[in-house]
């Protein structure tokens, strides 16, 4: 029980990094070309400096306005938002789909990943896994408890 519990609280729990705090959104889009939809990326500065966001989002998306890259400079244990408003390039399947980004601190890299827009009817999974075994966990305990 114990185990499951701690595991809960693995996926759900953000993680402590010594390095830069990063955070997206996950945002959510139709499947026709032209479509607007904004990413969203904060930074949490561990020290005063410029944090760059470089995306390459591949042939399905493009920037609005053409600039793939913002830096701002961050003070000390700041938060700041680097917002990209994107569009849809070509018609797209339901699903999710990538797009590659980088974090610079100071030009040094510091995170690479990608962020997944979900892009028209989307079914119930990974998420809705964590909040039922939580529910559950939840109701399993109060049963105990009583």
């Amino acid at each position: 029980m114990i185990i499951l519990i701690g595991m809960i609280f693995f996926f759900l729990i953000p993680m402590t990094y010594a390095t830069p705090v990063e955070w997206h959104n996950m945002p959510k889009t139709g499947n026709d070309a032209g479509e607007i939809f904004q990413l969203r990326f904060e930074i949490k500065s561990d020290e005063t400096t410029n944090y760059t966001i470089t995306l390459v989002p591949g042939s399905d998306f493009t920037a609005v306005d053409n600039n793939n890259s913002t830096t701002l400079n961050i003070p000390i244990d700041a938060t700041r938002t680097f917002i990209f408003n994107m569009k849809i390039e070509n018609d797209l399947e339901d699903g999710k789909h990538p797009i590659s980004y980088t974090a610079y601190k100071n030009g040094t890299q510091f995170k690479e990943d990608n962020i997944y827009v979900r892009v028209g009817v989307q079914t119930p999974g990974f998420e809705l896994f964590f909040i039922l075994t939580a529910i559950i966990l939840a109701v399993i305990l109060i049963k105990k408890r009583s």
